[in-house]
């Protein structure tokens, strides 16, 4: 018997992937990783942006 579910305003893709066992695998082992804050996310990012810390290190040095 198959399922009948509801699916008004998804397309294909989110139908597929809410229906796949492979991709639910994947958001539990990605759940399970550390996090970091939006500050720390924010800092990273602007680290690696032109003229940031990450990239006057490596002028220097190169």
């Amino acid at each position: 018997m198959a399922k009948v579910a509801k699916v008004v305003g998804l397309d294909l893709e989110q139908v597929e992937l809410g229906t796949s066992a492979k991709f639910w695998k994947l958001a539990r082992a990605w759940r399970k990783e550390k996090t970091i804050s939006r500050a720390e996310l924010e800092r990273r990012l602007a680290s690696e942006q032109p003229g940031g810390k990450a990239a006057r290190r490596k002028k220097l040095t190169a």
